[in-house]
């Protein structure tokens, strides 16, 4: 036995003496030896009972015995071990130094019972027991077992290199984030794909990392996913260097609260898809546009751009209708169905309605519901009523004229649906076109209608013109037949008076259309009582009334009611309503008159019990050269059609409104004018004293100048007969020469003569000073405003329009203003 040895067997002596001391150490928790400092055999004395059982030995074979006789570490599988050197390098560190010492992880494997080995690794601590004096008296071995750790880690090392060999090989590109949303990983084809180095990125954002890609759609759709658990499929659209790029993008969360991305570039298909989509919709657009262009009314096109759009879309529904917001009123004018659809019913209100649908109606958007049982804008009994119509996805879009809801399209889907932007934007593209289209088919009608009213006019015109004529060419027979018989010339004058009167009448209308058409018509406004439009406007039309024998009722406030309005505008008025009462009458019928204040306004009503006017011809009584009625009656009575026209632009000129009413045909009719209330009726001024009719009418030196003999020489007559001094010259040059000649007070002067015409006398006239007090006065067939301005800028007094009536001649001659000339003050 060797020193070490007697050391080695005192210190087991001593320890034996302690047998409590073993009990103790045997219990403490942990993997502990208790060694002797006997280097280098470092003979175990003690030993806890986890490091026995870890260890898979027994006290008796192990206390007492050198450390690596019992752990020899001599596994043939692990051709280097190292485990032995350098626990006896530790532990003879600690004998040196007497400090404590920490070991790197160890393999140390153990040998089985039978023989075998198994891979062990573990984490030893090799502390210094000292006594009194400092000398190291014992060597406590502390070790962890690590294996499963380390075997774990092992494995996890090989899946995860396994994994980048797998992530390495993908076509698609990987990116993995972490909580923070930072690049912790990505593949070589993200590499390839974004074009940057992995090394360059890992620890930035994918805003930072990718700024030309980058889309905050994207980045929002990665914190769902973190924030839900749940994985989310989206395409990604973003322009690299001119092109397009698509890249589908699966996102799912990761258990240290990252996400885990793959994403691949569909550009190609996304492309293909995208110009067979073109296609299609090019080939839907060349037939809808096919549709829209045929002859049809606006009911035909809708129906046909309807069941286009229904069989392109494959939807259950196609509406349009037609809206009329002042009327609360939407009209289904066409429908396509899917076959083993319910039509809907026709007639709706805006009210009907969902507010949603409303709200989105007159704010002039499309409304799109993908999922009508899960919409948000609508309340849980509004789900269920749609529902209910058979509608679980729709796309609406208003359809505008002039600034205001005309029609809606509106496609409608029986199961919930996602509606693609391509998809709205080809419905709203539909809903275009069918409107522009729809609105060329009424302009086309209206203009078809305007064209067969013209013509109809032309013919009216021409009976009407003739229906005078006849008794006035038969007048002037009978005149040479009978001229001394004053019985049949008084009533042959009477005649022709009348038709005359007639004619110009008519003419009068006609010119009044050309004036409303260029915007010419100018109101003499006066205040004026209502009493005295219905007297002078009855004075006119009463003998129509008796010879009819209607019977007149009148009623009329007990108020005064002023007018602020052209008299003679207001009487047209009135007395064409009620000449047309008179005429759409059958003779023994009853005229009402309503002469009334409603508020601050007044109201004129004229109420027949004549033929009536239907429901298809109500809205366009006021067109113009349009008849009251369609009914045989109308012709037979006469007129142009143009008579309310003018009338109902003469009320909007005097800031009214002229309206018709009637149950239908046979049932009469109303007409309502409402005007505004003068206010009240300034006192009454004193007339100007008037000149006596012989002072008015004294002898005049009179000029007549016309190149139509028959008419310049028929009106001579006319002024000799009232006691004037009259010559006649029927061209431009004789009536200078004659003006010279005569110097009459007087010059009446046709305009449209050839060589010199009147504009050019007038101003030959007015150039010469001493010729100043005469007066010209222009008569001719044009009696435009224009005209009376370019009659006056020559030089002309007043301007009278063929045929002249002979008050506005003798009013000329007594210097007083006619209703038909516009004298120069």
């Amino acid at each position: 036995m060797n020193v070490q040895d007697d050391r080695s067997a005192s210190v087991c002596e001593g320890l034996s003496a302690h047998a409590d001391l073993g009990a103790v150490f045997a219990a403490i928790p942990g993997m502990n030896l208790l060694l002797a400092p006997d280097a280098p055999r470092f003979t175990m004395l003690l030993a806890s009972d986890e490091r026995l059982a870890a260890t898979m030995s027994t006290r008796e074979g192990t206390l007492g015995r050198p450390l690596f006789d019992v752990f020899a570490d001599a596994n043939p599988a692990n051709p280097s071990p190292s485990g032995v050197q350098n626990l006896r390098a530790s532990l003879e560190t600690v004998l040196r130094t007497g400090e404590q010492h920490c070991m790197p992880l160890q393999r140390y494997d153990l040998q089985r019972a039978n023989g075998s080995w198994e891979e062990r690794y573990w984490s030893p601590t090799n502390v210094p027991v000292k006594d009194a004096n400092g000398n190291v008296k014992y060597l406590i071995h502390q070790v962890t077992d690590v294996t499963e750790a380390v075997l774990g880690r092992a494995a996890l090392e090989r899946a995860e290199q396994g994994a980048a060999r797998v992530l390495g090989r993908m076509t698609d590109a990987h990116f993995q984030l972490d909580g923070a949303f930072r690049l912790v990983e990505m593949n070589p084809a993200a590499e390839r794909m974004t074009g940057t180095m992995r090394h360059e990125v890992l620890g930035l954002t994918c805003e930072d990392a990718f700024p030309a890609s980058f889309d905050p759609a994207v980045d929002a759709a990665f914190r769902r996913v973190v924030a839900s658990g749940r994985e989310e499929h989206l395409l990604q659209h973003y322009v690299s260097e001119g092109s397009d790029v698509y890249v589908e993008v699966d996102a799912y969360s990761t258990d240290d609260g990252g996400v885990a991305i793959f994403a691949r570039d569909v550009s190609e298909r996304v492309s293909a898809v995208e110009t067979r989509r073109e296609m299609e919709t090019q080939r839907f657009l060349t037939r809808l546009g096919d549709v829209l262009h045929r002859e049809g009314d606006t009911a035909t096109l809708y129906e046909g751009a309807a069941r286009l759009l229904g069989e392109h879309l494959g939807s259950g529904r196609v509406l349009y209708a037609e809206a009329r917001e002042e009327d609360n009123a939407i009209v289904v004018v066409a429908q396509h169905l899917r076959e083993g659809l319910v039509p809907v019913a026709r007639d709706y209100r805006f009210d009907d309605y969902c507010p949603c649908v409303t709200i989105s109606l007159r704010s002039r958007r499309t409304l799109v519901m993908t999922d009508v049982t899960t919409e948000a804008q609508l309340d849980v009994s509004e789900r269920m009523l749609i529902a209910a119509a058979g509608v679980g996805a729709s796309v609406t879009v208003p359809i505008l004229q002039d600034g205001r809801i005309a029609a809606c399209l509106s496609v409608v889907q029986p199961t919930s649906r996602k509606w693609t932007s391509h998809e709205v934007a080809l419905i709203e593209e539909t809903a275009q076109r069918t409107a522009i289209a729809a609105a060329r088919s009424r302009a086309e009608a209206a203009l078809r209608a305007s064209d067969r009213r013209k013509d109809e006019f032309l013919a009216v015109l021409a009976h009407e013109l003739r229906n005078p004529l006849a008794p006035v060419r038969n007048g002037l027979q009978i005149l040479r037949m009978a001229p001394h018989d004053t019985q049949k010339t008084n009533k042959v004058l009477g005649v022709m008076d009348r038709q005359l009167t007639h004619m110009t009448r008519l003419i009068d209308d006609l010119l009044d259309v050309s004036r409303f058409t260029s915007g010419k018509v100018v109101l003499r406004r006066e205040r004026i009582p209502l009493r005295a439009v219905f007297d002078n406007a009855l004075e006119a039309s009463l003998h129509l009334i008796e010879a009819s024998r209607h019977v007149l009722m009148s009623h009329f406030s007990h108020e005064a009611l002023f007018l602020d309005a052209d008299a003679t505008r207001l009487v047209q008025v009135v007395g064409n309503l009620i000449n047309n009462a008179v005429k759409y009458t059958p003779d023994g019928g009853q005229i009402d008159l309503f002469g009334e204040r409603d508020g601050n306004d007044v109201l004129i009503r004229v109420r027949d019990t004549g033929v009536g006017i239907s429901s298809d011809m109500l809205p366009h009584v006021f067109d113009l050269f349009a008849q009251v009625s369609g009914s045989s009656l109308a012709r037979a009575q006469g007129g142009l059609g143009i008579g309310l026209s003018i009338s109902r632009q003469l009320i909007h000129m005097h800031g009214g409104t002229l309206r018709a009413e009637s149950d239908g045909l046979g049932k009469g009719a109303t007409f309502t004018v409402r005007l505004p209330m003068a206010a009240e009726p300034e006192s009454e001024r004193a007339a100007p004293g008037a000149a006596t009719e012989a002072e008015n009418l004294a002898s005049q030196e009179i000029l007549v100048v016309d190149d139509n003999i028959d008419a310049a020489d028929s009106f001579t007559t006319m002024l000799e007969l009232s006691g004037h001094v009259v010559t006649t010259v029927y061209t431009g040059a004789d009536a200078l020469a004659a003006v010279a000649k005569r110097r009459p007070s007087l010059v009446f002067c046709d305009i449209g003569m050839p060589g010199m015409n009147g504009y050019e006398v007038a101003e030959r006239i007015r150039a010469d000073a001493s010729l100043a007090p005469v007066r010209l006065i222009a008569v001719t067939g044009w009696g435009r405003d224009e005209d009376k301005r370019l009659a006056l800028e020559a030089g002309f007094d007043a301007h009278l329009a063929k045929p002249i009536a002979w008050a506005a001649v003798e009013a000329v001659l007594t210097a007083q203003e006619p209703g038909e000339a516009l004298l120069k003050r």
